[in-house]
């Protein structure tokens, strides 16, 4: 089974989290801007990527957009890691910001 670990990190949170991904599954961890696509098909991709005001980065999502999970294409069975704070704020506020757009 073929495995990869792409990622996208603006701090260097989501690089740790992918490299030890990536250890764990045997493969290298792979930066979305030092590869900007797949270059051979896969069967499993973790793709990791925090959130940024609650939503996936332009890049990561571009990067997403592009993968074809059909047998042979470049994809495979796609898991998106996305990191939110241990203390759980960022749900809070997505949360926050869904209560609030209901309102109006």
């Amino acid at each position: 089974m073929k495995k990869a670990v792409r990622y996208y990190s603006r701090l260097g949170n989501t690089k740790t989290i992918a490299e030890a991904i990536a250890a764990g599954a045997g493969v290298e961890a792979v930066s979305i801007t030092d590869e900007p696509a797949l270059t051979a098909p896969v069967d499993v991709l973790f793709l990791g990527g925090a959130p940024y005001a609650n939503i996936m980065d332009p890049a990561l999502r571009a990067y997403a957009e592009k993968l074809d999970p059909r047998p042979g294409g470049k994809g495979g069975s796609v898991y998106h890691l996305q990191l939110v704070p241990a203390d759980g704020a960022g749900a809070e506020k997505a949360a926050a910001g869904k209560r609030n757009r209901r309102r109006r």
